[in-house]
C-alpha cells in the first residue's frame, strides 16, 4: 500500500489525524476493507506518538469510520461514518463543561456497576495498581485519563470508552491545569483509591458514591480554575 500520509506539524494534532484519515478514505487511497498499517508503523508515517494516533483513531471509531479488534486491527469500515456518532461527537463539542461532568458521571456509574458484576479479580487488581500512581505536573493528566478510560473499558461497552477519550479530549486545557497543582493530585490519588476499594468490595452503591464524590471534586476545581 503507497502511503499516503504527511508529517503533521501544528496544535491539537490528534484532530490533525482524523482530518488527514479522513481525507485518504474521501481520496479512495483508503477505501472500505483497508487494514491501516500497525499502529507504531502508521504513527511514524504521520509523525506524532502512538498517544497521539490512538486519541484521533478513538474519534474515528466512535465516529463509525473504522473498526478496532485485537485480532484484524484497525480497518477501515465506513468512508461515510456513522451519523449518529458524528451528531454526537459535534453536540458534544458544544456543551458546556458543566454539560459534560453530568453526562461523564451517567457513564461512569453505570461503568462501576457493570465492572462489579463482571470484572475479575485480576482486572480488578490492575486497576487498583493504576490507582497506585499519580506523578505531578503534565504525567498525571495521562494517568487520569487512563484511569477512567480503563474504568469505562473494563465495563464491557466499548461506547463508554470512545465518550471518555472524547470528553478528556474537550476539557484537556482546563483538566491541565488543576492536576499541575501537587495537592490536588494527591486528592485525586486518594478518590481513586476509593472508587477502586469499592469495586474489589463489589459494593454497587459504594462505587457509584465513590465515583459522584470524586467528580463532585473534579467539577468544583474546575469552577474555581475558570473563574
Amino acid at each position: 500500500m503507497s502511503k499516503p500520509f504527511t508529517p503533521i506539524r501544528d496544535q491539537r494534532l490528534s484532530d490533525k489525524v482524523t482530518e488527514q484519515l479522513l481525507l485518504a478514505m474521501r481520496k479512495g487511497d483508503l477505501p472500505v476493507g483497508t487494514h491501516l498499517p500497525p499502529e507504531e508503523q502508521l504513527a511514524k508515517q504521520l509523525g506524532v506518538s502512538r498517544g497521539i494516533l490512538r486519541e484521533g483513531l478513538t474519534v474515528l471509531e466512535a465516529r463509525g469510520f473504522i473498526k478496532r479488534t485485537p485480532k484484524e486491527g484497525t480497518v477501515v469500515q465506513s468512508v461515510r461514518g456513522d451519523k449518529l456518532a458524528r451528531a454526537l461527537a459535534a453536540q458534544l463539542r458544544k456543551a458546556t463543561y458543566r454539560d459534560l461532568m453530568e453526562f461523564r458521571e451517567v457513564i461512569e456509574c453505570r461503568a462501576v456497576e457493570n465492572i462489579v458484576k463482571i470484572a475479575s479479580d485480576e482486572e480488578i487488581a490492575k486497576l487498583a495498581e493504576l490507582a497506585e500512581i499519580m506523578p505531578a505536573g503534565e504525567d498525571s493528566v495521562k494517568v487520569d485519563h487512563y484511569f477512567h478510560y480503563r474504568i469505562a473499558e473494563l465495563s464491557g461497552n466499548t461506547i463508554f470508552s470512545s465518550c471518555i477519550d472524547m470528553y478528556y479530549d474537550l476539557i484537556r486545557e482546563i483538566r491541565q491545569k488543576s492536576l499541575q497543582h501537587k495537592q490536588r493530585s494527591e486528592s485525586v490519588q486518594q478518590e481513586h483509591q476509593a472508587i477502586v476499594s469499592a469495586i474489589r468490595n463489589r459494593d454497587v452503591s459504594m462505587a457509584k458514591r465513590a465515583i459522584r464524590s470524586h467528580l463532585n471534586a473534579v467539577r468544583e476545581n474546575i469552577e474555581e480554575d475558570v473563574k
